[in-house]
């Protein structure tokens, strides 16, 4: 037996380089794919942040209500306080009401505010809210 072919040679060394090849190609696509799961990891703590500070902002415009006010507060975003608002000033001529339903638990339309809440709560089986509205309404 003599010596190597000198084509297998040359194909054994494009196979060692071909390989070499292969195993960067792999470590580079490992170290794009951390990247990537840091960036999107980046991006949904940003919007975590976002989300909380859009919350805060929003607790703190129903927070300008006085801290020893006697009743409930239905926020401007709630989906349920337009309707409660057009059913006031439907049928207790109460007015434009503009920004957070603030009503005292005195108040002579406190009672019919939180069933009509109720009422349009259940019919979209939104529970948490009706149990919120059931509990306020106790207060009356």
């Amino acid at each position: 037996m003599g010596a190597k072919d000198p084509k297998i040679t040359e194909l054994e060394g494009q196979v060692t380089n071909l390989t070499e090849e292969l195993e960067t190609a792999k470590a580079e696509i490992a170290d794009l794919t951390g990247r990537l799961e840091a960036e999107t990891t980046a991006k949904t703590d940003a919007e975590n942040k976002r989300k909380k500070a859009e919350n805060e902002l929003k607790a703190a415009e129903v927070s300008n209500v006085p801290k020893n006010f006697k009743g409930f507060i239905i926020p401007v975003g709630d989906p349920y306080v337009d309707g409660v608002k057009r059913f006031l000033n439907k049928t207790e001529k109460v007015g434009k009401i503009s920004g957070d339903l603030c009503v005292r638990y005195s108040s002579k339309y406190a009672e019919k505010a939180l069933k009509n809440y109720i009422l349009r709560a259940s019919g979209a089986e939104d529970n948490k809210r009706v149990a919120w509205a059931q509990e306020e309404l106790k207060k009356v």
